[in-house]
């Protein structure tokens, strides 16, 4: 019963694993305002200046991080969208702060259409964008720190009841996302305290804060292509000197868009709350229920209980190697490669043990496989007479008996022949047993957690994709259960009752067998019996640890003249021979049964590969804030100079 324990370990464990990874992968990419960007600018300091006349003076300070990526960096730009008139960005300056350098100014230049450029800005227009930029020396990675600076003309519209500054300072298509951004609006001196109002337009965690003589405001973490926007309203009196005046009135008006704004906005995050709460408390449900299914068909799947003996002296009759290795291994993955080779060695030992073969030394340390016909009179099971035919007709080519060698040369020779043999024969060892009642359907309950296992991880899916992640939770919950699903479901069904019994005697046989040295109350079989415990050892694949307790039981075994003397023709003088290492074999790190079944292995693979080419291959072997007086920053928004403008890096 220890490999299934194990194998519920197993299933545990990689449950678990799969639920922490799904976790911390998707509850981390919740906060990922970065949104895999190669490039984050990870501190925007904005420093503007309103003036009388109207104009807006801006000092920017950026670190930009920058990640490897196939090609260099060398521009860095930002664009202006918008009501915008050729000419009203004025004063474009670029100082590098890493290297020292005042960039020089080229104007007009089309920054798409110019290569090697460095150390120079521009301001290029282009239709109803102006863009404006810089190209720095070319660099593969790292942190740039730069100032800026520039002239927005006769931003301020000047109306019969208030002056309004209506700017995007991001624009909605800027694609770097910000880490942390400290901005502020200095006014023209003059205004008294409560005349001033503003508004901050963002959706990422944001504040204002207003008072007479300037406005500051922050962000942090802001995604891609999000806008930092501000709206503020000021005495009229403030800009004399302004050519940008109205002759209607606004005041009343922008108010009331801001405040239905700032509703819309606070309903919209009401909502979130409310979905943000189904979301969690939807998402630990069905990760408890996936979990909780998970544990049910764990238990609905245990194996029967069997009141089989804790060891097997008597190796059960009517058996062969390779039929009781279908069993043997039902619960350890079934009979892979590596089986393949045992249950191939533990055959041909079988064979010499009822007397259809027996081994002869040869010289180069190597051996003769003999057909000798059925010499016992015992009768074989359907696998060992499909592996008869297959090596007698081997031997027929090279005079009635073969090495390895011959074998192999048989098997290029006759691939074909020789891979059909195979596959029969491990079909012949899958009928040896299929008629015995040893295993049990495939319950409907497994079918339908596999369904339901699909359809959660395809729900999950798409419910991420077209909710843009709103639905994290949900989405996480419903991975987490299909995933349990799929390994809980993913199993083979169980043994029968009869076969989890006598699945229970073969591993008591295997228990046994490793442990008879000290197990007095049994006492040791006969040496002779051994044969036999031998191609069954050899099939389990503990050959070599119970040959070498069979030589601390048996001192004469350790003696080569005594066992070329009685096992001369037995496998058992290569399994136990020592001082000439079983001619090689357990010299080699390996037994004399690892040997035949890597060797038969390899012999197979050969001729599979040469009976089925592949096509092309060869022959070879935020919220609501201020009411104008400060606060968080909320949606809306989008009219200001700026609002449609972009930026990042080339």
């Amino acid at each position: 019963m220890g490999n299934l324990c194990r194998n519920a370990r197993k299933r545990s464990a990689a449950a678990f694993l799969a639920v922490v990874f799904i976790f911390f992968t998707l509850a981390g990419c919740s906060d990922s305002y970065k949104r895999n960007s190669k490039q984050t600018l990870e501190k925007l300091d904005i420093a503007s200046e309103l003036l009388t006349n109207g104009d807006l003076r801006v000092t920017e300070t950026w670190c930009v991080n920058l990640e490897k990526r196939q090609k260099t960096y060398s521009n860095i730009y930002k664009t202006f969208e918008k009501n915008i008139r050729p000419n009203s960005i004025t004063n474009f300056a670029v100082y590098d702060l890493d290297n020292k350098t005042k960039y020089a100014f080229r104007d007009d230049i089309h920054p798409e259409a110019v290569t090697g450029l460095e150390n120079v800005c521009y301001i290029y227009n282009s239709g109803n964008k102006t863009e404006i930029g810089w190209f720095m020396p070319q660099i593969k990675s790292g942190i740039r720190n730069f100032k800026i600076s520039y002239t927005i003309k006769n931003i301020v519209s000047v109306y019969q009841d208030t002056s309004v500054f209506y700017n995007a300072f991001v624009g909605e298509n800027f694609t770097l996302p910000i880490t942390e951004l400290h901005g502020s609006v200095a006014i023209p001196s003059g205004a008294k305290a409560g005349s001033v109002m503003a508004w901050l337009h963002c959706t990422a965690q944001s504040n204002l804060t207003v008072s007479s003589s300037r406005i500051t405001f922050t962000a942090k973490e802001v995604p891609p292509k999000t806008m930092v926007e501000t709206r503020i309203c000021m005495p009229v009196s403030l800009f004399p000197d302004s050519d940008n005046k109205l002759a209607s009135k606004a005041l009343e008006n922008i108010k009331k868009e801001e405040e239905t704004w700032a509703a819309q906005w606070a309903q919209k995050q009401k909502l979130a709350y409310i979905v943000g709460i189904v979301d969690a408390v939807s998402g630990v449900i069905l990760a408890i229920g996936g979990i909780l299914l998970f544990l049910l068909l764990n238990k609905k799947s245990k194996p029967y209980e069997t009141n089989a003996p804790e060891y097997t002296r008597e190796i059960p009759e009517s058996n062969s190697p390779g039929g009781i290795a279908n069993l043997f291994y039902f619960y350890s993955g079934g009979v892979t490669e590596q089986v393949q080779g045992r249950i191939f060695s533990a055959t041909l030992m079988s064979l010499a043990w009822k007397g259809y073969v027996r081994f002869e030394s040869v010289e180069k340390k190597d051996f003769l496989v003999e057909i000798t016909g059925n010499e016992k009179n015992v009768p074989l099971t359907l696998s060992e007479q499909e592996f008869y035919e297959m090596i007698s007709s081997v031997a027929s080519e090279t005079g009635g008996s073969f090495t390895m060698r011959q074998f192999k040369a048989y098997a290029k020779k006759h691939y074909q022949y020789i891979d059909s043999s195979i596959q029969n024969f491990l079909q012949q060892t899958k009928k040896e047993i299929a008629d015995r009642g040893y295993y049990e359907r495939k319950p409907s309950y497994l079918t339908a957690a596999t369904l339901g296992g699909i359809f959660s991880i395809v729900a999950a899916i798409l419910i991420l994709f077209f909710t843009q992640g709103w639905l994290l939770y949900l989405s996480i919950g419903m991975l987490i259960s299909g995933i349990l699903l799929l390994i809980a479901s993913n199993r083979r069904p169980r043994l029968s009752q009869k076969g989890e019994y006598d699945y229970a005697v073969w591993q008591g046989l295997k228990k046994y067998m490793l442990e008879f040295s000290r197990m007095t109350e049994y006492g040791v079989p006969e040496l002779a019996l051994w044969e036999e415990y031998l191609v069954y050892a050899t099939m389990m694949g503990i050959s070599k640890k119970v040959c070498k307790q069979l030589k601390m039981v048996y001192p004469q075994l350790n003696d080569d003249a005594y066992l070329n003397t009685n096992f001369g023709t037995s496998y058992l003088y290569y399994m136990l021979g020592h001082s000439s290492g079983a001619h090689g074999f357990q010299s080699a790190g390996s037994d004399f049964g690892t040997y035949l079944g890597t060797t038969i292995s390899n012999i197979s693979t050969s001729a599979t590969r040469l009976a089925h080419p592949p096509a092309s291959g060869s022959d070879s072997f935020g919220g609501f804030g201020g009411g104008g007086f400060g606060g968080s920053g909320f949606g809306g928004g989008g009219g200001g100079f700026g609002a449609g403008g972009g930026g990042g890096v080339r």
